[in-house]
């Protein structure tokens, strides 16, 4: 064999080396353009794409590229649940181990739930459903994986923010499916992120192909094929009963001096069942004054009659309420002379005549025309209002409709006016 020979066999087996280890490793000879981390001055990369867009994979690699680069030191990854984020950002197929390579010295303290760089910079793993254990660590960067999951989304959120106070320039960045929530729309209008949209079919040479043709097939061009497929944040169209604009809040926490300025009902739709995939029972405390309304807590969750109906008792005392509503469409007269032996207060019945949409478009109207204010953290009970004409939810909202309609229908008494002023935010 000649030189020649030689020399072309010696170069093909190093094309094929770059087409496996290290074209694998050099992320930006094969990411697509969007995977790669914007240019600029931004303080949020919120990467909305659609299922197997390679989101995770794109989140890793740039924690990677930043941690590297030895300009960020103290890294938070932070998954809805501690092991969501060690078996998808860290251990899985896409996470940080898997885009590093030996020669890398990266190593993984498992039980530290911890990553270390050589150059001293590290990632500790956090949960969502955690989120008060952000109380006192400090980082220069954050990467959040299906922050639209959360169940305590704005809560985690506001830990975050007063967690990036470390370097120069600490950055966040958020991988997630869209879902119709206001912490998504809020960061979608932020002039401070960068926004990046991408389908699954983006993907497509490296998923299944009976995958694709499936989802196409049977979601394509659908509401939940634009969400879950596309990446796109559904828009609240003309349809949609409440936007987020309709929701106004008190500048201010009240007092128990203004409750007693108000008349205050609270109203429970029941779920029939309490396992773990049961409905929640909706209970909804509610206030007015004169024409002005109150949504004034939400104690919604999925609980067996006596402790619902203990927890309405106490809120009922809490607040001095007047009246305690409850829907009996399904529970009748058995549901209401349980209630009255298992509790010492006034019980009502209401039954509903009309659909659950009609209850709830005649009770928008007094947000359309800012006649109702929330007290702060009532994000649940807001989603389900947001998406009431696509997905309308038996819990939270019934019980608000229930509430809201219920004070209206009750003849007022005379009360002072509120002494601070609340409807001017």
């Amino acid at each position: 064999m000649g030189k020649f020979e030689t020399l072309l066999i010696e170069l093909e087996k190093y094309k094929k080396h770059l087409s496996g280890y290290e074209a694998e490793n050099d992320w930006e000879s094969i990411a697509r353009p969007e995977q790669l981390m914007p240019e600029g001055d931004w303080f949020g990369w919120l990467i909305m794409a659609g299922r197997g867009f390679g989101k995770t994979r794109t989140g890793s690699q740039a924690i990677k590229k930043m941690a590297m680069s030895g300009d960020y030191k103290r890294i938070c990854l932070i998954g809805e649940t501690y092991d969501q984020t060690r078996s998808i950002m860290v251990e899985g197929e896409s996470g940080i181990l898997n885009v590093h390579s030996k020669a890398d010295g990266v190593k993984y303290y498992r039980s530290n739930r911890q990553i270390v760089w050589p150059n001293g910079a590290s990632a500790t793993c956090f949960s969502g459903q955690d989120f008060e254990a952000l109380r006192g660590p400090q980082f220069d960067c954050v990467w959040v994986d299906e922050l639209a999951k959360f169940e305590n989304a704005e809560k985690t959120w506001d830990q975050l923010m007063f967690c990036l106070r470390l370097g120069k320039a600490p950055k966040i960045i958020i991988t997630t499916t869209p879902r119709p929530k206001k912490i998504i729309y809020d960061l979608v209008k932020r002039k401070d992120f960068h926004l990046t949209k991408g389908s699954t079919l983006a993907n497509s040479k490296n998923l299944s192909k009976d995958f694709i043709k499936m989802i196409k097939e049977q979601y394509q061009n659908t509401k939940l094929g634009k969400q879950e497929i596309e990446g796109d944040l559904l828009s609240l169209d003309d349809s949609a009963i409440w936007q987020y604009s309709d929701f106004s809040y008190v500048r201010e926490d009240l007092t128990p001096q203004d409750f007693s300025k108000m008349q205050i009902i609270i109203a429970a739709d029941p779920a029939i069942t309490s396992n773990k995939e049961s409905d929640e029972t909706g209970i909804i405390v509610a206030g007015k004054i004169d024409d002005k309304y109150y949504i004034l807590e939400d104690a919604s969750g999925i609980m067996k009659p006596e402790f619902w109906a203990k927890k309405v008792e106490d809120l009922f005392h809490k607040y001095k309420a007047e009246k305690a509503f409850v829907e009996v469409n399904q529970g009748g007269d058995v549901l209401m002379t349980m209630l009255k032996q298992a509790t010492n207060i006034p019980w009502e019945s209401v039954r509903a005549k009309e659909s659950k949409i009609a209850r709830a478009e005649s009770i928008s109207v007094l947000y359309k025309n800012n006649k109702v204010k929330h007290v702060h953290g009532l994000q649940k009970l807001e989603e389900q209002m947001i998406n009431a004409h696509v997905n309308f939810a038996d819990d939270r909202l019934d019980a608000a409709t229930w509430a809201l309609r219920s004070l209206i229908e009750m003849k007022e008494e005379k009360k002072d006016e509120l002494t601070f002023d609340c409807w001017a935010c």
